[in-house]
């Protein structure tokens, strides 16, 4: 799964990520804690999340073209995510 940060929350997904992937499961209706999950910053670069349920983290940059399928575009803040691509 990828996230992209559209840039027009209060926050980054970085700093609101716990926000955002509890969000993310309410859509799927279930855990994403087993799947793949990247993020793309507001300056285009990509990051592996670490995600248990509980507790969130993100790595180092990765290279282009890794990380899941799919993509969620989220503004991070009060509303979380403005935008739900596809969730796979």
């Amino acid at each position: 799964m990828k996230i992209h940060d559209t840039g027009k929350g209060l926050k980054s997904v970085k700093d609101d990520l716990e926000a955002v992937l509890r969000k993310i499961e309410g859509w799927h209706q279930g855990s994403i804690a087993g799947f793949l999950i990247s993020y793309r910053d507001r300056d285009g670069v990509r990051h592996e999340i670490s995600w248990d349920g509980k507790e969130a983290a993100a790595g180092a940059a990765i290279a282009a073209g890794n990380g899941g399928a799919g993509g969620v575009a989220v503004a991070a803040g009060p509303a979380v995510a403005n935008s739900l691509q596809s969730l796979q």
